[in-house]
């Protein structure tokens, strides 16, 4: 039975061998432009997961640095409660609002690089980014990594402020019940799956 179980995948692997080889030989363009594609999409999937954690290590870097400058305590503690109110909506959000709300920041993201694109001095550039991420920030779309630093923020709060930031903020830790760390990862996962089989359509 091992016998011929070999040879008969030995005589499969001769049958596909063969047939690539004959649309090889028919179209040798176009296989090499799939074959391209092939390692171009691998190697795009490659620097995109590298680029993924580079960001998500650098935001909750920041978010830990911001965090112990206690800037949570500024204005009566009006600055901590607001980041774990942002947080808080961010962990809790469904996944259809989530995607779609990601690629709404997305496209006004591609439009900022366009534009930068498009101008010719570093002056032009600036100013060329400011109205498309404006716009995203004030409309509140999900991007996974502002996502990755505002989320953590509220975390570090939530966990991490003596009590008396709660006395002096005038709220409790319950009242954030919402605000975990499985909400975070959902939210990155929602944003990025959602954005990636877009893309792959």
């Amino acid at each position: 039975m091992v016998g011929n179980r070999h040879v008969l995948v030995a005589e499969r692997d001769r049958g596909l061998h063969h047939r690539f080889n004959r649309v090889a030989a028919v179209a040798p363009e176009r296989v090499h432009v799939q074959v391209a594609a092939d390692v171009g999409a691998r190697h795009e999937r490659g620097q995109s997961a590298e680029a993924g954690r580079g960001n998500l290590l650098g935001a909750v870097a920041t978010a830990v640095l911001v965090f112990a400058t206690e800037e949570h305590w500024r204005a009566g503690g009006h600055v901590g409660t607001a980041a774990l109110a942002i947080a808080q909506s961010k962990a809790v959000i469904a996944f259809v609002p989530a995607m779609i709300s990601g690629i709404l920041a997305n496209v006004l993201v591609c439009l900022a690089v366009w534009l930068c694109h498009s101008a010719r001095s570093t002056a032009d550039k600036i100013l060329a980014i400011v109205p498309p991420i404006t716009a995203f920030v004030a409309a509140g779309f999900e991007h996974s990594v502002a996502n990755m630093y505002l989320i953590p923020s509220g975390l570090l709060i939530k966990y991490g402020a003596e009590e008396a930031f709660w006395a002096f903020a005038g709220v409790q830790p319950e009242a954030y019940l919402a605000l975990t760390v499985t909400g975070f990862i959902a939210n990155l996962l929602q944003i990025r799956s959602g954005i990636a089989r877009l893309l792959e359509r």
